[in-house]
């Protein structure tokens, strides 16, 4: 999940969900009950866990009309999300996984869900997102995690195509390149 920043001249940060680990329990994959505390990965490979998420902070796990069957639990561990910002050296990036009963289109106020797989081979993005995914979901209202891997990919490219020629890329422009369908299960195809 990605936690948005109010101030303009604050770029967006990138971030996941972790569940804290029960007390006595070094296990990064324990899957326990816990309250959410963030996590930020800083230059050297340093993890600093934050303080607990503020409650008033959270979203109803279910939402009317968007409660899709099918929809499992996270897949990312503390280790994984790790591995993945080492490998992106996504330093500055905080991150959480979420809880069992967490959807992706439920994430806490200020925060944007993402996946691991958005930054790994296939998909190619980078932290922090670049900015036309996020307005653009923004502008579509939807959230990142809707977004086929497909069509981060295709903002990706597009993305770096247009810096190479040095020409800026707006949603606007993005938009009139593309057309975007309703996958009608909760997730958005965004196609040439």
């Amino acid at each position: 999940m990605c936690e948005r920043r109010q101030s303009g001249a604050v770029p967006v940060d990138s971030i996941t969900l972790r569940a804290r680990v029960v007390e006595g329990d070094p296990s990064e994959d324990d899957d326990s009950e816990a309250e959410l505390f963030p996590t930020t990965f800083y230059p050297e490979g340093i993890f600093e866990e934050l303080p607990r998420l503020h409650p008033d902070l959270l979203r109803p796990a279910y939402v009317a009309g968007q409660d899709w069957d099918g929809v499992e639990e996270t897949k990312s561990t503390l280790r994984s999300v790790k591995r993945v910002l080492r490998a992106q050296n996504a330093t500055g990036v905080t991150f959480l996984i979420p809880r069992k009963e967490q959807r992706p289109w439920s994430p806490p106020i200020g925060y944007q869900t993402v996946y691991e797989s958005f930054f790994q081979d296939d998909t190619r993005c980078w932290f922090p997102i670049p900015r036309l995914i996020a307005a653009y979901a923004r502008r579509r209202d939807l959230a990142i995690s809707q977004l086929l891997n497909g069509s981060l990919r295709l903002a990706v490219t597009l993305s770096v195509m247009a810096e190479e020629i040095d020409m800026p890329m707006s949603v606007r422009s993005f938009e009139e390149m593309t057309s975007i369908t309703d996958m009608k299960d909760g997730t958005f195809s965004v196609k040439m």
